[in-house]
């Protein structure tokens, strides 16, 4: 496990944070279809809220937030500021079946809780929720191995990237002020230390590490992993039908091999009894093969 999955969680402006924490959402998730294949509906009612929120509530909390903020940039596109944080966070690898997919679903819940309070503790009320997932567990192929793996149990931490800057006020003395700044908000010293300190709590609690060095940190997103992971799938079927026709060729010919020495042995016998009745004189009855 390389840690905590930042790529690719920017959000630009309110459309898109609420977007996610829509998305994110288990009542909104259950009242709307998703096109991720992936999200199974039955299962969305174990989802959880750290905070126990609900859309409408979170959704008035990151207005909150972003409020008592100041922008110094507010250009339009993909420069324009980054108002939301989205960081995908799957349990330790540890806590699931790799071969059937299974885990302990009260343990993981209670793993993603400490997780929470560690958040909690860092962001204070910029970590707009937690949202756990359980209903996103499936077989995948990896595709770096070309192996069936199945996904573990993961979390969307919301977050309004602020970070607090010094200004003097009228009579000259510094002020803390909140800014909004996904740039240091995510510098890799930051990153490092959440990613320590969730590794150090899983290893003293549950004793089994977060960061494992299986993989090394990756740029990938979470929808370009499912994209490579897709295409290695595809790959794999593929060479399951050149398989399956590799086989019914060889069927097709053991077939025909098979019919060739019934004819053979039909002939062979068809020419002894014309040879018997040369000798003998005597009509002799065929029975086919």
């Amino acid at each position: 496990m390389a840690g905590i999955q930042w790529s690719g969680g920017k959000c630009h402006g309110a459309t898109e944070a609420k977007a996610i924490i829509r998305h994110n959402d288990r009542i909104m998730r259950l009242r709307h279809h998703h096109s991720n294949d992936e999200i199974d509906n039955r299962l969305t009612y174990l989802n959880v809220s750290y905070r126990g929120l609900f859309y409408p509530q979170k959704a008035e909390n990151y207005d909150r937030q972003i409020e008592s903020a100041i922008c110094r940039r507010k250009s339009s596109g993909k420069n324009s500021t980054v108002t939301m944080q989205d960081l995908c966070i799957y349990c330790p690898a540890g806590m699931i079946d790799e071969n059937t997919g299974e885990y302990d679903y009260d343990r993981v819940l209670e793993w993603f809780h400490d997780i929470g309070r560690i958040l909690e503790d860092d962001y204070g009320d910029d970590l707009i929720d937690l949202e756990i997932h359980f209903d996103e567990v499936h077989q995948y192929v990896d595709p770096a191995t070309n192996t069936i793996c199945w996904s573990r149990p993961h979390a969307h931490a919301e977050l309004v990237p602020v970070m607090y800057d010094g200004i003097e006020d009228d009579e000259g003395e510094l002020q803390a002020i909140r800014v909004l700044n996904a740039k240091k908000f995510s510098s890799r010293s930051r990153i490092m230390d959440l990613n320590n300190k969730v590794h150090e709590m899983t290893l003293t609690k549950y004793d089994m590490p977060y960061m494992d060095g299986t993989k090394k940190k990756g740029k990938s997103t979470v929808e370009e992993l499912k994209r490579q992971s897709a295409e290695a799938l595809r790959r794999m079927q593929e060479e399951l039908e050149q398989r399956e026709k590799a086989v019914q060729r060889r069927e097709q010919e053991a077939e025909e091999l098979i019919l060739l020495g019934r004819r053979a042995r039909a002939e062979q016998l068809a020419g002894t009894v014309t040879e018997v009745q040369t000798k003998t004189g005597r009509r002799l009855p065929v029975i086919n093969s």
